[in-house]
């Protein structure tokens, strides 16, 4: 883990993506060296940590990950499987809400896949979820 300014807490997940987390953080040469790590801050309203959404950890953790994903998305499906590791790894401290976002133009299936999904999540059936 890096942990960023302002206590901002940043995943090494492979060096692949470190170059992303750098210029969030920052840290990029060029000719503008914007601290986006600071501007980006979401105001994330507190009834989307619900339990109806939560797929790890605890619905007390002081660190909440949301996540929306699409089924088929390669980038999604490659970066979920890091976080889940992590968020089960570190249960009392991470919580993972997962939100369906289907991108149906790009990925067709993905609609039906993500309420099939929705129906094992809300049955607790988390391993049909992990197998979709």
């Amino acid at each position: 883990m890096l942990k960023g300014k302002e206590g901002i807490t940043f995943l090494k997940l492979n060096e692949r993506r470190r170059t992303n987390l750098q210029i969030l953080n920052g840290e990029r040469g060029g000719k503008k060296n914007i601290d986006y790590a600071k501007i980006l801050k979401p105001k994330v309203p507190e009834e989307a940590y619900d339990k109806e959404h939560l797929l790890y950890g605890s619905l007390d953790a002081p660190h909440k990950i949301l996540f929306f994903s699409d089924p088929f998305c390669p980038y999604c499906r490659d970066i979920s499987t890091d976080i889940v590791d992590v968020v089960m790894k570190n249960p009392k401290i991470y919580g993972l809400y997962y939100y369906h976002l289907p991108l149906v133009k790009i990925h067709p299936a993905s609609e039906m896949v993500s309420r099939a999904m929705l129906v094992f999540q809300k049955r607790g059936d988390i391993k049909n979820v992990e197998a979709l």
